[in-house]
């Protein structure tokens, strides 16, 4: 399915809605919701993905905090 990117406007193909692991986010590390924003594009995804590495990295979902 298309999505509008909740942050930039732009258009992407989501496929969460298919068995896991077929998205391409599913590629990526997991974060947690910080507001009720729908999906993120690949670019601004790997951005806020970074970002949160340094600046809040108990965002980002591992084994061991989920």
């Amino acid at each position: 399915m298309t999505k509008q990117c909740s942050q930039c406007g732009a258009s992407f193909t989501c496929s969460a809605d298919l068995p896991a692991g077929q998205c391409w986010c599913s590629e990526l590390p997991k974060i947690k919701p910080t507001d009720n924003s729908d999906c993120l594009c690949p670019v601004c995804l790997a951005e806020k993905i970074e970002t949160l590495k340094t600046t809040h990295p108990e965002l980002i979902v591992t084994t061991t905090n989920k």
